[in-house]
């Protein structure tokens, strides 16, 4: 407990002398949330999500939207921005970027509801005999049939993440090892739609406009990790990420 608190503590103390610095050497805040940059940083690399997630009340698009994406990208960047956050306690990095996690988070929540929805076509509230997270059947794991469920999934996720990470807050190897985790999974994450793009020869249910704003957003992120100086594990999930937008915008544009 001594150990997360006195880790907090010094996080806040170095952001706010940070922020004194700089706003008596250059007179306005560069490194507060208040930046036009740091906002950008925020939004931008969210805003295609919030995009997506219009098309999933879009009734001309909600076929085409479930076609294309799969619930399990929530599960990803939920656990890999929930690591993220734990590597927070344990190594600093500026606090945009730990908004973004939790900005991260509510956004794939509202996806995942949404999907959960138009998937049953009825209220996920609904009591329904189904497949059920404290069924605890491997096989059918995040294929449950209310949203109850996978809020209890990723619930216990966090508890687990929590309890490690206050036992091993000072553990150099864990907190690296975290930040690796969560930002390598992150920048992984479009490598299967590549690769089905490549092998059908098609990308059915993707746009040129969708691609860019998503290649946009990660050049933007790659940049500022650069000039901010943040921790490696950043800089090599933007790159990864950037690349691979690349590669998928050229699907786009060749299997048109």
């Amino acid at each position: 407990s001594s150990g997360i608190n006195d880790r907090v503590r010094e996080h806040l103390q170095h952001y706010y002398i940070l922020n004194l610095i700089e706003k008596g050497t250059n007179g306005g805040c560069r490194r507060g949330v208040c930046c036009p940059g740091n906002l950008c940083l925020i939004s931008l690399y969210d805003i295609w999500w919030c995009i997506a997630l219009h098309s999933t009340v879009s009734t001309n698009e909600t076929r085409e939207f479930i076609r294309w994406f799969s619930s399990k990208v929530c599960l990803v960047l939920l656990t890999a921005n929930i690591l993220r956050i734990s590597f927070w306690f344990g190594k600093f990095y500026e606090t945009p970027l730990l908004i973004q996690s939790i900005v991260m988070i509510c956004t794939m929540m509202f996806m995942l509801e949404a999907c959960i929805r138009l998937r049953k076509g009825k209220p996920t509230t609904l009591k329904t005999k189904g497949k059920h997270f404290v069924d605890f059947v491997v096989e059918d794991f995040w294929q449950w049939s209310l949203f109850s469920d996978y809020l209890q999934c990723i619930l216990m996720i966090v508890v687990v993440v929590a309890i490690a990470t206050f036992v091993f807050v000072d553990n150099v190897a864990y907190i690296e090892g975290i930040g690796t985790l969560s930002l390598c999974t992150e920048a992984t994450l479009a490598l299967p739609q590549l690769w089905k793009n490549f092998t059908s020869g098609s990308t059915q249910g993707m746009s040129v406009k969708m691609v860019l704003l998503w290649f946009l957003g990660d050049s933007f992120k790659t940049l500022y990790f650069v000039i901010r100086g943040s921790p490696v594990q950043f800089l090599l999930c933007g790159s990864i990420q950037t690349l691979v937008d690349i590669l998928i915008l050229y699907q786009v544009v060749t299997y048109a």
